[in-house]
């Protein structure tokens, strides 16, 4: 068949021909568009779902100490600056680790030994007795109440009469309690009370009343793995939140990463007897909340 002026090629200016145009790399350009469109809303509806975390801000990477009681005064230090405009500071311990009381009696002392002494010492009377001791001894006028109570009433009655009293003042709660982490905790809960007016009577009954912003500032210390191995030993456990019964999988799940991010660096083989000391990390999951992760040294609390 002899093509006809309406069905033949036509010919280019250097005389090569032109067949029909096919759309054969559009049509992949149009796949990956397609592509690309999909995966946006799938981030899009897992960002509402989920909300969107960015990653923590590390605040110190680790470092090795001989007794935990330099840790909570390397973390005194590291935070001397922004506590200075802080008249109210929440510092979290885990409640059944053998050095979590050690960490915040040298965290008190050091304060003391730089001009941030705190003159008023609250604590959870839920937390262990030999912890609350340990503390009692750094603060003879230890306040001892229920810091989780379903209106705060208590805890808040004692903030205000620290507040118009002009004093620095520690709240020292179970870790669960610390973090902002956890919505609906007893930090949560206090900052809500707050924001409405409930802290401080007496006093102006704004953001500026009780520190630099409406979040308080929160020091929650938690344990650490440095090894896959030793996840096993942390709490609260990492799982899904359609296994979560207690609601603390999001510490879980921080403090775990924490620790995740240093295994393929090895840290405890490059440095010199560090299994046999306290190694400590510091991260920022968010605004004026910090977690202080400790592993102890293999044999703590092993009797030789």
């Amino acid at each position: 068949m002899t093509p006809t002026p309406e069905t033949a090629p036509a010919k280019s200016a250097d005389g090569s021909l032109n067949g029909p145009m096919t759309d054969g790399p559009l049509k992949y350009t149009k796949y990956g568009i397609a592509f690309g469109l999909v995966t946006m809303m799938v981030g899009v509806v897992a960002t509402l779902l989920y909300g969107y975390r960015p990653a923590p801000v590390r605040i110190m990477k680790p470092s090795f100490f001989e007794t935990p009681d330099q840790i909570g005064a390397v973390a005194l230090k590291r935070f001397y600056v922004p506590l200075a405009k802080e008249k109210i500071v929440v510092l979290g311990l885990p409640t059944n680790r053998d050095w979590a009381a050690p960490i915040a009696t040298g965290f008190m002392i050091a304060a003391s030994q730089n001009s941030r002494k705190f003159t008023r010492v609250i604590i959870d009377d839920k937390m262990p007795v030999e912890t609350r001791d340990q503390i009692r001894a750094v603060a003879p006028n230890l306040i001892e109440l229920n810091t989780n109570t379903g209106t705060l009433a208590e805890l808040t009655d004692a903030l205000n009469a620290g507040l118009a009293a002009n004093e620095l003042i520690l709240v020292i709660v179970p870790n669960l309690y610390s973090t902002h982490l956890l919505p609906g905790n007893a930090i949560s809960r206090l900052e809500q009370i707050m924001a409405t007016g409930g802290v401080a009577d007496g006093v102006p009954k704004d953001a500026a009343s009780v520190g630099s912003s409406a979040s308080l500032f929160s020091l929650t210390v938690g344990p650490l793995a440095l090894e896959a191995s030793q996840e096993k030993e942390l709490d609260p456990i990492c799982m899904g939140s359609e296994r979560d019964g207690s609601g603390t999988a999001d510490l879980g799940c921080a403090i775990a990463q924490a620790g995740r991010y240093f295994y393929r660096k090895r840290i405890l083989d490059k440095e010199p007897n560090a299994r046999d000391r306290f190694t400590a990390i510091m991260q920022s999951p968010k605004a004026n909340d910090f977690l202080l992760l400790v592993r102890q040294p293999q044999n703590f609390g092993k009797k030789l």
